[in-house]
């Protein structure tokens, strides 16, 4: 259970950044009002130059294979959601998990105590016999 935790963690924790990028992107298309000259890469040490005309639509990736044309609210508002919700269920992670290894703590300690008991109660019979 510890390392779904975990690992949902880091998967938030990746993907926040990407979000916080994106969101900054728009912003700065969005203050952009001519045709923006950028250059972006294709492999390696391989790039190409693109022009992007400003006309208030922008295409978000999704994923699985999913890139769907935005408007630039449109596309700002669902960003600020999604990062929202991200920052959100990272907290809430963050909880389960310090929760989770209380719980082993003491579940431990619970365990150690019962074995020294046990240990405790086997010495009080070897002893009376």
């Amino acid at each position: 259970m510890e390392s779904q935790l975990v690992q949902q963690q880091k998967q938030l924790l990746v993907k926040i950044p990407d979000i916080t990028n994106a969101l900054a992107a728009l912003n700065y298309l969005i203050k952009k009002k001519s045709t923006l000259k950028c250059q972006f890469e294709l492999a390696d040490s391989l790039y190409a130059s693109a022009s992007i005309p400003n006309n208030d639509k922008v295409a978000l990736w999704l994923g699985a294979n999913v890139m769907l044309e935005y408007s630039y609210q449109e596309a700002s508002d669902l960003l600020t959601t999604n990062l929202r919700n991200a920052n959100t269920n990272l907290a809430s992670l963050e909880k389960d998990l310090s929760f989770l290894k209380d719980q082993i703590t003491i579940s431990e300690v619970n365990i150690a105590r019962i074995h020294n008991h046990k240990v405790a109660l086997k010495k009080a019979t070897e002893q009376g016999k």
